[in-house]
């Protein structure tokens, strides 16, 4: 809705319904050569996860002048989730056996964030979010503040740095223990609090010439009351009572040169990071390598123009490998 030149909103009432079920069968047979004798294991699973979210939201923008904006806003969730899983050692007639977890909450969020220049040199964009989460007579609230600047003296080189606070009512969940990777989201509870990332962010961009341009990055994000399954678990039936609350930092610097013309284009890009996870409950209480954590990442990237309508692309990398114990 247009409200004037300077001021308009939009409103929105969204539906969306996720539905996620997976079936197994594992079987195995032990020989006996000395006792002649054949012993048999079965192991089955039923895995669900679904999530529905109907919400309702209002934005609003307002342009005060060619240097400055703002953007606010208001919304409602009203979610459903049914996590779980049931493994058993012998065959079952199916979702008759599956247990009802059904989870249902409630949001409520506010935000307000604007953009704009100071002075020549200088671009700033800040915001804060606010969110009241509601399950089970239990209230989650948040605020989570950001901001970062930019300083551009001239066209060929800036500085950025920036900084905030997430909070994230959803959790993911993986459990391996059958060798059968399976993954959930699961809502904060009564009994899970939300996780939370404070995040840092350095920057720089030159522009060498009107081809080539190289750009640094420095980070660093540490996030608390982050959930994993503990050791042993089997499915994720009474996950609530199955999980370790714990402690992550992920960290690096990242390098980029890039050719925009001519008829051969491409970039090069390294990235140098370490990504760890710490559970009082797992490992011994000891930090560890995260499923994602790849110390080294080197990706080329090149596109060749042989007409106005022919290109030919090719792409490289490298990286480390992933920290796995067998």
């Amino acid at each position: 809705h247009l409200f004037s030149d300077q001021l308009f909103a939009n409103f929105s009432l969204t539906y969306s319904r996720l539905d996620q079920e997976s079936f197994y069968n594992l079987e195995d047979e032990l020989v006996n050569l000395t006792l002649e004798r054949t012993d048999s294991v079965q192991l089955q699973g039923l895995f669900k996860s679904g999530i529905e979210d109907l919400g309702l939201k209002a934005d609003w923008q307002l342009i005060l002048n060619p240097r400055q904006q703002f953007r606010f806003g208001l919304g409602a969730n009203r979610r459903i989730f049914n996590p779980g899983a049931l493994v058993v050692d012998e065959p079952f007639s199916g979702e008759d056996a599956f247990q009802n977890n059904t989870i249902n909450t409630t949001e409520l969020n506010a935000y307000l964030e604007g953009e704009g220049k100071l002075g020549s040199n200088w671009e700033w964009n800040a915001g804060l979010h606010g969110t009241w989460w509601y399950v089970r007579e239990t209230g989650h609230p948040s605020l989570q503040p950001r901001i970062s600047f930019t300083y551009k003296p001239t066209n060929r080189w800036s500085l950025s740095a920036s900084a905030s606070r997430m909070v994230q009512n959803l959790h993911f969940l993986r459990n391996t223990t059958v060798n059968l990777p399976t993954e959930i989201w699961v809502p904060s509870t009564d009994q899970i609090e939300p996780a939370e990332a404070w995040m840092g962010n350095l920057g720089y961009r030159y522009e060498i010439n009107s081809a080539w341009d190289v750009k640094m990055d420095v980070y660093y994000k540490k996030m608390n009351r982050i959930l994993a399954f503990l050791e042993g678990t089997e499915g994720f039936e009474d996950w609530e009572e199955n999980v370790a609350s714990g402690i992550g930092e992920s960290y690096g610097a990242e390098w980029q040169l890039r050719k925009r013309e001519g008829r051969l284009t491409g970039w090069i890009s390294y990235t140098l990071s370490k990504a760890t996870r710490q559970f009082d409950e797992l490992n011994l209480g000891r930090g560890y390598p995260y499923r994602y954590d790849r110390r080294h990442n080197l990706q080329k990237a090149a596109i060749f123009k042989l007409s106005p309508t022919v290109h030919f692309s090719a792409t490289w990398g490298y990286a480390s490998g992933f920290a796995i114990t067998l």
